[in-house]
């Protein structure tokens, strides 16, 4: 079964949810600006839709159940009371603004199938200190991190084969990268 498109959007009251065992899918913008504090999903999800929880500034925990393969576009986007995020191994993707502007996002951890990391995906995740990339990851689409202002190191894997522009742009505390050689293309599309 599915949770639909924007059933829950805008739920001011709603902040406690469990869902249960069985719902495979959540749907695009479910619960796009709500009160959501905290919510509980099952292993039984394989997707979940774009925007699904953007907006929700009160949302503090967030578990992504390990049969989802790509966090999709804005899913988590504007998240500001997530301070950390442990992606499942099984994700290869993580799309465009997928986490941006998560302002009190302090710790991820990525997965080791990952391989492209998409545009402003974490845009402007103003508290994250460090970065640590998996092996295998070989693509940063542009402005994946820029605006991190908090960032002062970054680890690239060695399988890292391409930086698009402005990947950490504004950066401005950035003290520490070490450039893979695997790299073969640096700031442009």
């Amino acid at each position: 079964s599915t949770i639909g498109l924007w059933a829950f959007e805008e739920c001011r009251n709603l902040k406690v949810l469990t869902l249960e065992n069985g719902i495979s899918q959540i749907g695009a913008y479910a619960f796009t600006a709500g009160a959501l504090e905290n919510i509980t999903i099952p292993q039984s999800i394989e997707k979940i839709g774009e925007s699904a929880f953007s907006g929700c500034s009160h949302l503090s925990k967030i578990n992504i159940p390990d049969n989802v393969t790509e966090i999709v576009y804005n899913t988590f986007s504007g998240c500001n009371a997530l301070t950390e995020i442990v992606i499942p191994d099984n994700v290869t993707r993580i799309d465009r603004y997928a986490f941006s502007r998560c302002a009190n996002l302090q710790s991820i951890d990525f997965p080791e199938n990952l391989t492209e990391i998409g545009e402003n995906a974490f845009y402007s995740c103003i508290s994250l200190p460090s970065i640590q990339l998996p092996e295998g990851l070989k693509i940063i689409k542009k402005n994946a991190f820029s605006y991190c202002s908090s960032v002062s190191s970054i680890k690239l894997p060695e399988t890292l084969e391409v930086i698009e522009s402005s990947a950490f742009s504004n950066c401005s505390l950035l003290t520490e990268i070490n450039l893979p050689s695997t790299i073969v293309s640096i700031g442009s599309k």
